[in-house]
């Protein structure tokens, strides 16, 4: 499988998992627990980032927001830690809604972000040899779209697992 095809493969998976955990939310499938809410709530303080605005944040560098992105993969393995859960290297698409939990969300994110984890370190690596001009345009070239799919990570992807992690923390969550 190409690099790009498992990104997209990741991608769709990625917004199944979290449409299947807010829909456990929202039917009451899943209650989370005292401790599942504090690592979500540790989740959001974690990743989130001040802005003026609204991505794409023109203008920044690439490292800007492959870090950014790339935190997700490094809080994920925080939380499992902290909940003393696995991380699947692939945990392929959500059985459904009826057995969510925070667990089995955040092992079914975490694959697609510690694949943009990886193209932050391949893209370090590039700098460390080159400019960062120099290090963006090979990662373009060997990745190519990584700067509108990070964008979209952030504006459509890392927005609703935001929204979704808020409504772990609400005793009631409606549709």
């Amino acid at each position: 499988m190409t690099e790009a095809a498992r990104y997209e493969a990741l991608e769709e998976l990625v917004v199944a998992w979290y449409r299947a955990g807010e829909d456990a939310l929202v039917s009451g499938c899943w209650r989370p627990t005292a401790p599942e809410r504090r690592i979500a709530d540790d989740v959001l303080k974690v990743t989130l980032v001040p802005a003026v605005g609204e991505p794409p944040y023109d203008g920044e560098p690439l490292w800007c927001s492959l870090t950014r992105v790339s935190r997700w993969a490094a809080v994920f393995r925080l939380a499992a830690l902290a909940g003393r859960w696995d991380l699947p290297q692939d945990a392929g698409p959500p059985a459904g809604y009826e057995d969510m939990d925070l667990e089995k969300l955040v092992g079914g994110l975490y694959p697609f972000f510690a694949l943009i984890e990886r193209r932050s370190e391949l893209h370090s690596g590039l700098w460390e040899e080159k400019t960062e001009d120099t290090a963006d345009a090979r990662l373009e070239q060997i990745i190519p779209s990584v700067r509108s799919r990070l964008c979209d990570a952030e504006r459509v992807h890392i927005h609703f697992i935001t929204m979704m992690l808020g409504n772990v923390l609400k005793d009631d969550v409606a549709v």
